[in-house]
């Protein structure tokens, strides 16, 4: 069964192999209390997600050696560090799509808009179903699988019309 890595373990991980290639969707759970955590790793592990932790200060660092699929944030209270942290994830995977999911309290909701609109995708409110948050998750990485399978469309029909391109040009001028 998956397990939960630290940020040295997936340092280590990778240098021992840098062009692994995980069909395993794996997700990045960041700034949860020890029981949200818990239980979040719990849910996530039973959807077959290798899950990654690291608290704010850390999780720059683990999402630039590991990129994840899937960013939870758990929020606890309100922080800059969380706005910035999650506009460097947008920033840094600026052609593929990284879906950051927000967990909350009821109360929270100006902190909400505010995470939302600094590039936030969605957000689930404590105490949550299991239910819901495995809804969630499968939506926004299918809509991340989805825009993975567009940009590798575009990029090989543009190797293809590069191809063609150097065709016709050896066609022409190369007889």
């Amino acid at each position: 069964m998956s397990t939960t890595y630290s940020y040295e373990q997936v340092a280590y991980d990778q240098k021992l192999d840098k062009t692994r290639v995980s069909k395993t969707p794996t997700a990045l759970i960041i700034n949860a209390s020890s029981v949200n955590r818990k239980i979040l790793q719990k849910q996530l592990l039973l959807m077959g997600v290798k899950v990654f932790v690291a608290d704010i200060e850390m999780c720059i660092q683990l999402f630039d050696i590991q990129t994840p699929d899937i960013i939870i944030f758990d929020l606890n209270s309100f922080n800059k560090t969380i706005i910035e942290s999650i506009k460097y994830f947008k920033k840094q995977s600026d052609k593929n799509f990284i879906p950051v999911l927000f967990i909350a309290e009821l109360d929270d909701t100006d902190n909400l808009v505010d995470f939302i609109n600094c590039g936030g995708d969605d957000f689930i409110i404590k105490p949550f179903q299991p239910e819901l948050l495995h809804a969630k998750i499968k939506s926004l990485l299918r809509i991340k699988n989805l825009q993975d399978s567009v940009i590798k469309e575009k990029e090989e029909t543009a190797i293809n019309h590069a191809n063609i391109w150097i065709f016709y040009f050896r066609w022409f001028y190369c007889k």
